[in-house]
């Protein structure tokens, strides 16, 4: 994993810490503001910006190319605003890329203040938050016309200016908007001098963890994975990387295939993430293992117990676990990556323990919309030890707990927040709701959940979702505790959310397991009413669980509880079956019902070997299984079904 060369893109500086202390201390001496950190991020104009697949080539930008497309960008959009008061707030909608890039700067540069549009929001939402913050205008990659109700400025259409930059006078604030998963949707507005501090404070742990800072190759590649415009992705991966003069490489598509691939291609040393995408990718490896049946799963496990009775020694173990491993790393992201840091919310211990295992170092982060990225848990030992520790608040940053609950300052927070129209000035502590613990001796914070996701239980007590679904969490199925309404009163209720290509018959040794599983813990105390459901927990946008969403829907009628009596009635027919037989019908370019169930792939349908790896590919995307691409003994609709339904329950259990 070492890197073969050493970096040569470090501004003429020989060394890494050199490099960052010297760049760190001119922010330091700088005015912070906007005109004056975009002189500095682009000061080592040779350097590649971006990267990004184009068929068979990688097209690359350098940070030279990019300045200059601001520099003529700039002054086309202040003409497009000349009707526009200066500091009008512009909205930015765009994909992570270098266009989005180019687009930021250059709004900052023609004097306006930015707005970063996050689309998950949809809608009126996002219609009202761009009412509440008064954005003038939309600058987005879609060809021009209304949008959400506003003038669209593509910057591919106008006419670059060639003209004098160098007195430009900048924009003052970037507004990033809440990810949407609380009741009010709120805008938290960012200087550069809050954005210097979050760069400041990721100048130290560059030059104090060895691992984060890791090249390959001599180089340094940063996956553009989370959105820009969300405040992980604006100061962790954006902010963090581009001061210091990194890569950025595109991802076209969040499906694994794809996402290994441009790893692997490109040669990534950095993926900053949330749990989901590290849960998804888990949860595939242990797939694979298992449809391998040849014993890997305990040869896994037997590595990772070796593995942990080397943590007395993490020279010895490093290097324990990149030879041990060496074959896993290399099915899944190759041996460039360096580090990986995960945030939005917990992700659970197994998956942090199997990724720092096989020699993927991974830690928590920790920040909000309205405070920044305000900590990451870099030490080695406490990584390996407790892996739900967030670490310790950066040196611009200060945490205090307050009734069980973490309260944040800082000079690196949110400027002012705009919610609900008002804008307020956070306190010197902001209260951020999350439920959190600290061992004095260890100095460990862990985020234990939300105190406004608190349900209270039957006999009155505060109940923390994330603890109690905590119970369920072997089990092929996603639970979610929510307080529901229901008759004037509050009902602490257990979503079970079930795969809809189950068999009846697990969906009943599912019930059953969960049933015993509140029988055994005492939940029955705590949980009033359970709900199994086949119908999406989660929308494909959504990082995580929205628990005051899935209540509503639940109120409202629109999760449909799964009917026990009509599955047992209907045990024959299987929807496995139903998704085999079209598969096949798919690649085959044939109707279904001209297809014997018991007929081989390739002798009696006349399939090939290219359309067969065609067919495991779907069903292992659709099913969520790993399908052999041997075909030996499940080169039939009927074998092949009952291969993976066998999967997909023994997965469950």
């Amino acid at each position: 994993m070492n890197s073969k060369r050493k970096p040569d893109n470090l501004g003429g500086y020989k060394e890494i810490d050199e490099y960052v202390r010297a760049k760190s201390e001119k922010l330091r001496q700088s005015g912070k503001n906007y005109a004056e950190l975009f002189e500095l991020m682009f000061s080592e104009e040779e350097n590649v910006l971006f990267e990004e697949k184009s068929g068979i080539k990688i097209i690359k930008t350098t940070y030279k190319e990019a300045k200059k497309l601001v520099q003529g960008l700039a002054p086309a959009l202040e003409k497009k605003f000349a009707d526009f008061p200066k500091g009008s707030y512009i909205g930015l909608d765009m994909p992570n890329s270098v266009e989005w890039i180019v687009a930021l700067w250059a709004i900052l540069a023609a004097g306006c203040n930015v707005v970063l549009i996050n689309q998950r929001l949809g809608g009126r939402v996002l219609e009202n938050c761009l009412a509440e913050t008064q954005v003038r205008a939309v600058v987005t990659d879609t060809a021009t016309g209304v949008k959400y109700g506003l003038p669209a400025v593509c910057p591919a259409e106008l006419q670059l200016i060639d003209s004098s930059f160098e007195k430009k006078e900048f924009g003052t604030e970037i507004l990033v908007m809440s990810s949407g998963t609380s009741s009010h949707v709120k805008c938290c507005a960012y200087t550069a001098r809050e954005i210097a501090d979050q760069i400041l404070d990721s100048s130290k742990i560059i030059r104090e963890c060895k691992t984060l800072k890791r090249h390959y190759n001599g180089e340094l590649k940063q996956l553009a994975l989370l959105p820009f415009c969300h405040v992980f992705g604006l100061t962790a991966v954006y902010f963090w990387f581009a001061f210091f003069s990194r890569t950025f490489v595109k991802i076209d598509s969040l499906s694994s295939a794809n996402v290994r691939d441009t790893v692997i291609r490109h040669r990534v040393t950095h993926v900053f993430a949330v749990p989901l995408f590290f849960e998804t990718v888990f949860s595939q490896v242990m797939l694979a293992i298992e449809a391998r049946g040849d014993g890997s799963d305990r040869k896994l496990e037997k590595g990772f117990e070796i593995s942990r009775k080397l943590d007395f020694c993490p020279p010895l173990r490093n290097l324990f676990d990149r030879i041990a491993f060496k074959e896993v790393r290399k099915r899944l992201f190759g041996d460039s990556i360096s580090y990986f840091i995960c945030g939005g919310s917990s992700v659970r211990p197994e998956v942090l323990e199997f990724f720092n295992r096989i020699g993927y170092p991974i830690s928590n982060g920790y920040g909000m919309s309205e405070i920044g990225i305000t900590s990451v848990e870099l030490r080695e030992k406490i990584r390996f030890a407790e892996p739900l520790s967030v670490g310790l608040p950066f040196s611009s940053i200060q945490y205090r707990v307050s009734g069980g609950k973490l309260e944040v300052s800082g000079s690196s927070r949110a400027k002012y927040i705009i919610s609900d129209g008002k804008r307020t000035v956070p306190d010197e502590y902001f209260e951020t709701n999350d439920l959190v613990s600290f061992d004095t001796e260890k100095k460990i914070y862990k985020i234990l959940g939300r105190s406004d996701e608190l349900v209270i239980g039957l006999s009155g007590e505060n109940l923390n979702p994330q603890l109690i679904e905590a119970n369920f969490d072997k089990l092929a199925a996603k639970t979610c505790l929510c307080a529901v309404k229901n008759g004037g009163k509050t009902v602490p209720t257990l979503v079970v959310g079930l795969n809809s290509n189950l068999s009846g018959k697990t969906k009943s040794a599912l019930r059953d397991a969960v049933r015993e599983i509140i029988r055994t813990n005492g939940l029955e105390r705590q949980i009033e009413n359970v709900i199994f459901t086949d119908s999406p927990l989660m929308d494909p946008d959504d990082i995580k669980l929205n628990r005051r969403r899935i209540a509503s829907r639940v109120a409202d009628g629109l999760i449909l509880p799964v009917d026990f009596t009509a599955v047992a009635q209907n045990n024959g027919t299987s929807p496995v079956l139903s998704a085999v037989r079209a598969a096949f019908s798919k690649v085959l370019g044939r109707p279904e019902d001209e297809l014997d169930a018991a007929a081989d792939f390739f002798s009696e349908l006349g399939g090939s070997s290219f359309q067969w790896f065609s067919l495991c590919a779907d069903l292992s995307e659709e099913l969520k299984i790993a399908i052999p691409e041997s075909p030996e003994g499940i080169s039939s609709i009927r074998s092949l079904a009952s291969y993976a339904e066998d999967r997909i329950e023994r997965i469950s259990r």
